[in-house]
């Protein structure tokens, strides 16, 4: 005798929410003395779900894209929901060998 076929039923599977974060609007200030560089910008979220866990990573770099320095921000909020955006501010040694800055979100 052969075992019964079982029932076959649909199941709804929601997509996955993830945060898309763009970083925008990213303004370098040096201090008065030069002596140090204040970072700031705009953190906006394009994806379909909130961020937990924010961190705002900014490394300073030469010419040859060797890392200097780097610290991390702490933006406004670690939530930020989907269409929603968080500022961040850091502040860096002013060193002349800067060529640029690589700045990363990092959410989970």
């Amino acid at each position: 005798m052969e075992a019964p076929t079982p029932a076959l039923r649909e199941e709804k599977v929601e997509p996955l929410e993830q945060p898309q974060l763009e970083i925008v609007d990213l303004q370098e200030t040096p201090s008065a003395d030069k002596k140090l560089v204040t970072l700031t910008g705009i953190l906006r979220n394009h994806g379909t779900g909130p961020t937990h866990h924010l961190l705002v990573r900014v490394e300073a770099r030469d010419e040859n894209d060797a890392v200097l320095l780097s610290a991390d921000a702490a933006p406004t909020t670690e939530v930020v929901p989907p269409g929603a955006t968080a500022t961040f501010t850091v502040t860096v040694e002013n060193r002349r060998e800067v060529a640029r800055y690589h700045v990363e979100a990092l959410a989970r």
